[in-house]
């Protein structure tokens, strides 16, 4: 199971991989779980990549999320937070 601080960086290294900091502790275990992988860099440092495994276990979150709001739309490969999901809440409490 993942904590909250693993889920997190997993979510940041999906979405902004070139902001993750090297020493954090998170990326080891996240690496040990072959959810990301950390490629030798061309030039500079080297920068995680989600692996299929962690795309997986991301998408399987944003379902599960969406399921317990009702939601309708399907997940696709390219969808962690449905643009549907986020109008029809922001709609529900406007009102």
């Amino acid at each position: 199971m993942l904590s909250p601080h693993e889920l997190a960086t997993l979510m940041l290294v999906k979405d902004a991989p070139e902001r993750m900091e090297a020493d954090r502790l998170e990326l080891g275990a996240l690496r040990a779980l072959e959810l990301i992988a950390i490629d030798p860099p061309e030039a500079g440092l080297p920068i995680p990549r989600v692996t299929p495994q962690g795309d997986a276990v991301l998408r399987a979150i944003a379902r599960a999320r969406c399921a317990r709001a009702h939601c309708r739309w399907p997940v696709t490969a390219t969808d962690y937070i449905h643009d549907a999901c986020r109008l029809e809440y922001e709609a529900e409490i406007r009102v």
